[in-house]
C-alpha cells in the first residue's frame, strides 16, 4: 500500500476537514501517518478506531514564548496567535525529517494544509517526495482566502508571502468541493493562479463514519446540530433560509451582529 504522511493545522475547521479525507484515503487503501502534537491526539480516534492502516505521529508542542504552556490548538487562541503558532509548528521540521530517515517504510508523499503549514513544502524537498495541499473550502472559498492573505493580515505578512509561493510550487492542490459545482472557479485555478492540472476536487466530505452529526459530536454539541436539524426540515419554502457561516473562531460583537440582522432583513 501507499504510504502517505498528512500534517494537519491545529484549528478546528482545518484539522476536521483534512481527517475526513484521510477517512476516505484510508477507504481506499492507503496508508496514512498523521502528524499530531498529544493534546490533539484524542480527535484522530474515531478515525484511528476505524483504519488500522492509518497511525499517529505524536510528537511534542514546540515551545514559544508567546504561547501560554499546554495549548496546542488554535482553538483556545484569538487569531492574532498565528504567526506564534506558525513559528512553533515549523520546528516540527527536524524531528519529522529524523522520522522519515528512520523508518523502514517512510511516505512516498505528502498532504499538508494550504494555508498554514509553510514549513512543510522545504521539508518534502529535502526528503524527495512530493507534496500535495489540501484546502479545506471550496474552490471559490480558496481563492477568496488566498486573495484576503495577499491583501489583508498584515500580522502574517512574511507567512502570507511564503504560503502562497509554497501553494504555487506544491506538486497539487484538493479542494474540498466538487467538479459540477465549481467547475469554471477550478479551471481558472489551474490555468490562471497554479498553471497545471493538477488540482482536483474530492468533496465534500461525509464525516467519518458517514454520521450527518458526528463534526458535531467531535466538538460536543451534537443536540444543538440536531435541533437545527429539526428546524431546517420544518422549512418547506424553496429559499426560505439564508446561511452564513464565519468559521470557527470568529466572535461577532453585539454591532457588528446587529448590523447583519438589519442588511438581512432589508434583503427579505
Amino acid at each position: 500500500m501507499a504510504h502517505v504522511l498528512v500534517i494537519p493545522y491545529p484549528a478546528p475547521g482545518h484539522l476536521f476537514p483534512i481527517l475526513d479525507l484521510c477517512n476516505q484515503l484510508a477507504l481506499r487503501g492507503l496508508t496514512l501517518t498523521i502528524l499530531v502534537t498529544p493534546k490533539n491526539l484524542p480527535l484522530l480516534k474515531p478515525l484511528l478506531s476505524l483504519h488500522p492502516s492509518t497511525e499517529a505521529l505524536v510528537l511534542p508542542f514546540p515551545s514559544h514564548p508567546d504561547i501560554p504552556p499546554g495549548i496546542e490548538n488554535m482553538q483556545e487562541l484569538p487569531l492574532s496567535f498565528i504567526p506564534s503558532i506558525l513559528s512553533a509548528l515549523s520546528k516540527l521540521h527536524d524531528p519529522v525529517l529524523k522520522w522519515f530517515q528512520s523508518h523502514t517504510s517512510p511516505p512516498i508523499a505528502m498532504i499538508t494544509d494550504s494555508f498554514f503549514t509553510p514549513w512543510t513544502h522545504p521539508l518534502a524537498c529535502r526528503i524527495g517526495i512530493r507534496n500535495v495541499v489540501f484546502s479545506p473550502l471550496n474552490a471559490h472559498g480558496t481563492l477568496g482566502l488566498w486573495n484576503a492573505l495577499e491583501n489583508g493580515l498584515k500580522a502574517c505578512e512574511n507567512f502570507v508571502v511564503e504560503n502562497r509561493a509554497i501553494d504555487k510550487v506544491s506538486w497539487g492542490v484538493i479542494c474540498n468541493t466538487f467538479n459540477e459545482l465549481e467547475e469554471e472557479k477550478l479551471d481558472h485555478i489551474k490555468r490562471k493562479v497554479l498553471g497545471h492540472d493538477r488540482v482536483w476536487a474530492l468533496g465534500p466530505f461525509l464525516p467519518i463514519g458517514n454520521d450527518p452529526l458526528t463534526a458535531s459530536k467531535k466538538c460536543g454539541g451534537s443536540s444543538i446540530l440536531e435541533r437545527h436539524f429539526a428546524w431546517l426540515d420544518s422549512c418547506r419554502v424553496d429559499n426560505s433560509v439564508v446561511y452564513i457561516g464565519f468559521g470557527s473562531q470568529i466572535t461577532l460583537t453585539r454591532h457588528q451582529m446587529n448590523a447583519i440582522a438589519d442588511a438581512l432583513e432589508v434583503v427579505a
